[in-house]
């Protein structure tokens, strides 16, 4: 296995705008995503590995003509994630 290389990535969001009345209109979005897990070193060395970790990031929102507010929520999946490893040299 390539280090740093998942063998599978992937993402996939999706949005939907839709009217409230004559000047306002209300939005919807999500966005997931999902990466494989990955090795530290071209040996593969099994404590070195990074777990796979996905995240959901959704946001409901409100627009006018010239603003907009809204409220987001990220990594609601509470996935930590780990993009590298290394061995610590023992002491001299």
């Amino acid at each position: 296995t390539i280090p740093f290389a998942p063998e599978i990535q992937a993402s996939l969001s999706a949005s939907y705008d839709f009217p409230i009345s004559a000047t306002l209109r209300g939005a919807l979005s999500a966005s997931y995503s999902y990466r494989d897990a990955t090795e530290s070193d071209a040996a593969n060395t099994p404590f070195l590995r990074n777990d796979s970790y996905d995240n959901l990031f959704l946001r409901v929102g409100l627009n006018g003509a010239n603003w907009g507010v809204g409220v987001y929520g990220s990594n609601l999946t509470d996935s930590d994630a780990t993009v590298s490893k290394a061995p610590f040299a023992a002491a001299a």
